[in-house]
């Protein structure tokens, strides 16, 4: 009884350090991400709605890149400095939002796709844009504090 009982401890706390860390359960991750992302650094993962999330630290820059429970790459994003932008829509990014603060710039590739996002901050504001053949769309906006 007492063995029962010491396996079900262990059983109930790897359980819950699994799940306190967010470490993903799927082997297939890690080879897949590693053939993908060769000069990552600081490589973390968790689960984030149902899908794993791998941050890491690639030529500088935060990235992350989110797989499905089948181990297959879904989107990878990028955090950039704002000079890093095309030249076409850091121009247009100053001359239509001068006022607000640029809190953010990323970049996500999916199915060989690059898009642009931007977060940008004022007076309590959030507002995301996305890049558009035009330049700037609004994404979404929010109230923060």
């Amino acid at each position: 009884m007492k063995r029962m009982t010491l396996a079900l401890v262990l059983f109930a706390v790897s359980f819950c350090a699994n799940a306190f860390t967010g470490k993903p359960d799927n082997a297939a991750i890690p080879a897949s991400f590693y053939r993908t992302f060769n000069n990552a650094q600081q490589v973390q993962s968790q689960v984030v709605n149902e899908m794993i999330r791998v941050s890491f630290i690639a030529d500088g820059h935060a990235s992350f890149a989110y797989y499905d429970s089948e181990g297959q790459l879904v989107v990878s994003s990028t955090q950039l400095r704002e000079q890093e932008l095309p030249v076409r829509l850091r121009e247009d990014l100053v001359i239509r939002f001068n006022q607000w603060f640029v809190a953010d710039v990323y970049q996500c590739k999916k199915n060989g796709v690059t898009d642009y996002y931007v977060v940008l901050q004022q007076d309590g504001k959030e507002l995301i844009l996305k890049a558009s053949p035009k330049g700037w769309k609004k994404f979404s906006e929010k109230a923060i504090r």
